[in-house]
């Protein structure tokens, strides 16, 4: 996801030139590394060029323009994080402009990063599938659901789950079929039976 960085009523004045020679965009504060980056998207045909310093996370814009010409290009400006939990501090972005005589004063702008709870993710064997088809034989021992060796639960954003719920649909020889687990792990097991089973697994209070 792209932010834009400068908002649409951004302007740029030169009492002492009718021109533009060049501006300076300058991630200041990164937290998250390569991660995250400034960058030009949607940009009008213009004479401007733009460059990208990857190890300054800098944008030179150059090229003799009026200051509206300069505006409408840094509207094109983004910031964007990549990462999977971002660090939270702001972020400062600071905008110098030039008329080849004198750099204005800096300005800034501070980026706000709104983390998103990011939800659990569950894969069933090595292959990281998160649909597969299991047999169970008539009469013969049960068929395990995942792959005991190679299956994982993972978050990103937290340590430590709340609960796990296993569903059995489509249940056709009622008061016949169940799912079968080790009572032994450190999880109280709430059973519902409705239209399907389902299983609540929560960890005891000393397992959390």
């Amino acid at each position: 996801l792209n932010v834009p960085v400068f908002t649409s009523d951004i302007t740029i004045t030169d009492s002492d030139s009718e021109y533009i020679t060049m501006a300076t965009i300058t991630l200041v504060t990164r937290p998250d590394g390569s991660m995250e980056r400034i960058l030009t998207t949607n940009i009008a045909e213009t004479v401007l060029l733009g460059s990208y310093d990857s190890f300054t996370s800098t944008i030179t814009i150059s090229g003799l323009g009026t200051p509206g010409e300069y505006t409408s290009y840094l509207q094109g400006i983004h910031y964007r994080n990549s990462a999977d939990e971002p660090d939270p501090a702001n972020r400062v972005i600071r905008l110098v402009v030039s008329d080849n005589v004198t750099e204005s004063s800096p300005v800034e702008v501070s980026v706000t990063i709104q983390l998103v709870n990011d939800p659990p993710l569950i894969y069933l064997d090595s292959n990281q599938r998160r649909n597969i088809s299991v047999t169970f034989t008539e009469e013969g021992s049960p068929a395990s659901i995942v792959n005991t060796l190679s299956s994982s639960v993972t978050d990103v954003d937290s340590d430590t789950l709340v609960y796990m719920e296993v569903t059995l649909l489509y249940i056709q020889d009622v008061g016949l079929e169940s799912i079968l687990y080790d009572s032994s792990l450190p999880f109280d097991v709430v059973v519902m039976e409705m239209t399907e089973l389902v299983y609540r697994f929560i960890p005891t209070p000393s397992t959390l």
